[in-house]
């Protein structure tokens, strides 16, 4: 019942008409059909005025109180889901764009208990429905047969704040538009699911699948982003040059969620095409991207010669053009490579080099995955001094990205780390922490680093003992990400002090 209060907004009389339907229905058949609400939600005492027998004619006879702009304004903010801002409400409500008109219809909205202030991060205001009045509200929104008209509108405004957003994911406000995308994660999926059932001859799909790539990658969504991805790609139609090279790149990122989620055999195919398009069309930049992307591949599956020929390529190719950013990526995969192949001094250098560029250009994302790595290098070459503090930067970028795949391997240094330190039981609780956050994120350990972490499970083993590693390993399972990277960062601070 709690949870049926809970889709109810709290509404005394919603609550009141689904007691009443408790007494035919179990709580969980009531719960089931409020998606149709309305109609479920009939009844109330024979002395009650009409208005308050049913939760439709409730919410009917507040809608009849509001002037027609009001109205209007209600049922457009029905395209919505999960909220919006005053910019969003302006762009998809308002065909003059006036920001001013629309914060006035708001606020008498709001002062009729029709719409909810809420506080965004970093200071922004963000408005929602009560679940009840939005369901009210987009049954306006198709009877007055607006529905597909706001609708185009919300696509093209999130599709223009997924592909400003795409910029920014790479160098100094990462973290701020990673929370922003966050804030408006439910419109984003709700405008790309309208693309594709509206149809795409156009690739409004692509680019929109393309351009939130990166903020699923940082959050771990991987399943969603390749669904997403491959969904888009499976549309077809008519390719101008432009859709090919948007088809060519969620080819190549669709491939990259594939690789994380140990799906090789279907990575495979994906980036070969991509790079047969790239080649056709002359595009050297995307060629390196997916050089760069074979070569990654051939070093999860442990073909070292393979992924060296590929990512020197790519590398090659990437300074040619003078693109750092994809440099970072070769370079720091060329480090992988030398560490999988027990060259630690190489391995070392290879990291420095990414680390370094990636503070240069202010790519966060790239240098708390470097980080981490160096660290796991600097542990074992004895410098544990030196790897504290490399850690310790590491998971302050992870904290500020919610960045949870870079956070798995920084919790596998922090084991590491914890072992070598002579604390075997945090090493154990670390290394269990990040199972469980590989574990919940879909992303399992890649075939060729397996061999270090079973040597690194054989020595906590050895330290703890069977029933003492098998107690903190289960105690860093049931941590969850954040306070897991709490936890490692304070005890990282604690060591450098």
């Amino acid at each position: 019942m709690v949870e049926i209060c809970r889709q109810l907004d709290g509404i005394p009389l919603a609550i009141e008409l689904a007691a009443a339907r408790v007494k035919v229905l179990s709580v969980e058949d009531v719960r089931a059909r409020l998606g149709d609400r309305f109609r479920l939600l009939t009844g109330g005492s024979r002395s009650a005025l009409p208005r308050q027998k049913t939760l439709l004619a409730t919410l009917q006879w507040s809608y009849d109180q509001l002037v027609p702009r009001e109205q209007e304004v209600l049922r457009r903010l029905a395209a919505f889901t999960g909220g919006w801002t005053l910019e969003a409400a302006t762009a998809v409500c308002d065909e003059n764009g006036d920001e001013f008109e629309i914060l006035d219809l708001l606020t008498e909205l709001v002062g009729k208990s029709l719409v909810v202030v809420d506080r965004g991060d970093g200071g922004r205001t963000r408005y929602r429905f009560l679940e009840t009045v939005r369901h009210y509200s987009l049954q306006c929104l198709e009877e007055a047969g607006e529905a597909p008209a706001l609708r185009g509108r919300h696509l093209a405004f999130f599709l223009r704040l997924a592909q400003e957003a795409e910029g920014k994911l790479t160098g100094p406000e990462q973290g701020s538009w990673s929370s922003r995308l966050s804030e408006e994660h439910e419109n984003l999926l709700a405008a790309l699911s309208w693309c594709g059932s509206a149809g795409d001859g156009t690739g409004t799909c692509l680019r929109m699948a393309n351009a939130l790539w990166r903020y699923w990658s940082a959050r771990g969504h991987y399943e969603l982003g390749r669904r997403a991805l491959e969904d888009a790609l499976g549309r077809g139609g008519a390719e101008p040059e432009d859709v090919r090279q948007e088809r060519a790149m969620a080819l190549v990122r669709a491939s990259a969620f594939a690789m994380v989620q140990g799906d090789y055999a279907s990575a495979r195919p994906k980036i070969e095409e991509s790079l047969e398009i790239y080649r056709a069309l002359g595009d050297k930049r995307g060629e390196a991207r997916s050089l760069t992307g074979l070569g990654t591949l051939a070093s999860y599956q442990g073909d070292f010669q393979a992924a060296r020929s590929f990512l020197e390529q790519g590398l090659a190719l990437y300074r040619e053009l003078g693109n750092l950013r994809g440099a970072v990526s070769a370079v720091l995969n060329l480090g992988f490579v030398s560490l999988c192949l027990g060259d630690l001094p190489e391995a070392k250098s290879l990291y420095e080099e990414s680390v370094g560029q990636s503070r240069k250009i202010g790519d966060r994302e790239h240098m708390a995955m470097g980080l981490a790595d160096m660290s796991f290098v600097e542990t074992r070459l004895g410098r544990r001094d030196v790897a504290r503090g490399q850690l310790l930067e590491s998971f302050t970028l992870v904290k500020e990205l919610g960045a949870k795949r870079e956070g798995a391997y920084g919790l596998e240094s922090a084991a590491e780390l914890a072992l070598s330190a002579g604390e075997p039981d945090r090493a154990a609780s670390f290394y269990g922490s990040a199972e469980a956050l590989r574990e919940m994120i879909g992303a399992p350990l890649v075939p060729s680093e397996q061999a270090l972490r079973n040597e690194l499970l054989a020595k906590i083993r050895a330290a703890t003992g069977e029933e003492g590693f098998r107690i903190h390993r289960a105690e860093g399972a049931a941590t969850e990400f954040e306070p897991a990277v709490e936890a490692a960062l304070v005890w990282l601070q604690e060591k450098v002090e």
